[in-house]
């Protein structure tokens, strides 16, 4: 959780920003919690091998269909802080380029979790690699897409 709150917030002071306002903290704390809902879906497919090294991680804890009720939480924070610090912003283009390029993440989300409660062998490395595929690609689009218009 300290990864992407830090890192958006030591860029922003890198970038000038040394008095951030109280919506770029949201910003900041908003990738945190991406990241805290994205990285246990990268561990659901090792478990066995956890388990055998005895490695006791978050997602090992929770079980598998745990991490996904876990990480939809934090997801769904995620999308509540990152709309609310936009509209804060009064930042309404961005609101909605957020909310359509995030679109295909949540789709996905959603598809591989029900595949979870069918058979919970669908928690398996293509799956997890995809979703990081989708995830990076799309909100990469997003942001660019900021950045242009």
């Amino acid at each position: 959780m300290f990864h992407g709150f830090f890192i958006l917030y030591t860029v922003q002071v890198g970038l000038g920003y040394y008095n951030c306002d109280a919506v770029n903290l949201l910003f900041a704390a908003a990738s945190s919690l991406f990241l805290l809902g994205s990285y246990p879906l990268t561990q659901v497919y090792k478990h066995e091998e956890d388990l055998a090294r005895g490695d006791l991680t978050l997602s090992l804890m929770m079980r598998i269909k745990g991490t996904f009720i876990f990480s939809s939480i934090a997801f769904l924070l995620w999308k509540l802080l990152l709309s609310y610090s936009f509209v804060q912003q009064h930042n309404v283009k961005d609101f909605y380029l957020f909310l359509v390029f995030s679109g295909p993440i949540l789709l996905y989300f959603c598809y591989w979790f029900n595949l979870i409660v069918k058979n919970e062998n669908k928690a398996d490395f293509e799956h997890s690699m995809r979703m990081n595929i989708i995830s990076s690609i799309c909100l990469s689009a997003a942001f660019f897409s900021m950045m242009i218009f």
